[in-house]
């Protein structure tokens, strides 16, 4: 593993739960004044794909992608997605209420609910209490 391989990696584990855009990496080493290409950032990011530590969502056509650190030992998270609209910062939420109605669904309806790529917008909390 290379030195920016793992440099990458440790700072998306330190953010876990997070979903982190290239665009946050490359600002993070930026100001960490150890600078890494966005070229070489997608290459070790696909990398992590491949090897299943890390998840990439593709939530929007026109926003980018954003990756999160998963190790695979970790149990599977069923989640949903919020944008805020204010602020686009994109959270990630599970509630079982949500959770027994995709399953609803899929029971009566035959239709399966894909969570990874389900989105709802609003305002989250710190945009709500600014305004």
């Amino acid at each position: 593993m290379t030195k920016q391989k793992s440099a990458i990696l440790n700072y998306l584990i330190s953010t876990r739960g997070q979903h982190i855009t290239v665009q946050q990496i490359a600002e993070h080493f930026a100001a960490q004044g150890t600078p890494i290409g966005v070229a070489t950032i997608y290459r070790h990011l696909d990398a992590f794909v491949q090897e299943r530590r890390v998840k990439k969502y593709v939530l929007d056509g026109n926003a980018s992608a954003c990756f999160q650190y998963d190790p695979t030992d970790a149990p599977p998270e069923r989640c949903f997605h919020f944008r805020c609209q204010a602020c686009g910062k994109l959270l990630h939420f599970q509630n079982p209420v949500l959770t027994r109605f995709s399953e609803a669904v899929k029971a009566t309806d035959d239709l399966e609910i894909d969570l990874e790529q389900t989105v709802f917008y609003g305002t989250c909390k710190n945009c709500s209490h600014q305004g």
